[in-house]
Parts: C-alpha cells; structure tokens; sequence
C-alpha cells in the first residue's frame, strides 16, 4: 500500500509539472497571439491611412490634368486673340 501510495504521488508530481508546462505553454501563445493582434490592428490602420493618401493623390491628379487642359485652352484663345489682333493692325 505504501508503494502504491508512493506511486500514485510520483505521477502526481509527473502530471502536475505536465501541466504547469501546458499552462507556461498556453500562456506563451497567448501572449503571441495578444502580439500579433496588435500587430494585424497596426497594419490594418496603416492601410487604411495609405488607402485615404491614394485617394487623395488620384483627385490631385484628375485636378492636374484638368489644370493642363485649362493652361492648353487658355494658350489657344491667346493664339487666335493675338492672330487677330495681328490681322486687325493690317487693316
């Protein structure tokens, strides 16, 4: 009964380390997991910054290209005013 008794302790002390291992173990993943949650938070808010920029620079394109338009219009009216003029002063 007495090595029974022993037995039974031993295995006891076997399982309990077992299990401080698993919960040192468990910890450890969670911490990893707490880690690479915040880190998934931090991407996700980077991109969406990038996304907001992106925006922005294609309106400031569309705006530049519309600016071009506008400075070549603006350099044919000057054209034709000073054809014009030229051709009034022949007269």
């Amino acid at each position: 009964l007495k090595e029974h008794l022993k037995k039974i302790v031993t295995e006891n002390r076997d399982l309990q380390k077992k299990l401080n291992e698993t919960g040192n173990e468990v910890s450890a993943v969670n911490s990893m997991s707490s880690v690479n949650q915040t880190h998934l938070d931090e991407l996700q808010r980077q991109n969406d910054v990038l996304k907001n920029e992106n925006q922005l620079l294609q309106i400031r394109l569309k705006q530049h290209g519309q600016l071009q338009d506008l400075a070549s219009m603006l350099q044919d009216s000057h054209k034709v005013v000073f054809k014009s003029f030229k051709h009034l002063n022949k007269l």
